[in-house]
């Protein structure tokens, strides 16, 4: 995808930024998802990921490929994006 990025300065700057680049930068959110889930889960007392029926998500982040790709891996679950 192209970005256009806007230093401080005003001037913008056009550039180009593959999926992989993305997901490197963007890391530390699957981190922060997989941190949320393990605690969510933990404080819940005895649920498991076979305990959950469907999976709904809701804000921004999970938009992403990653994000989705992610919790299906960690749920065991297919995730619907509609």
């Amino acid at each position: 995808a192209k970005v256009v990025i806007k230093p401080s300065d005003g001037a913008s700057m056009p550039i180009e930024i593959t999926r992989e680049t993305f997901n490197e930068i963007c890391r530390d959110l699957i981190e922060r998802v997989s941190n949320l889930c393990t605690n969510v889960l933990s404080q819940s007392g005895d649920l498991s990921w076979k305990d959950i029926d469907r999976i709904i998500l809701a804000g921004g982040s999970t938009r992403m490929p990653m994000i989705i790709d992610f919790l299906q891996e960690i749920s065991g679950k297919e995730i619907q994006t509609n």
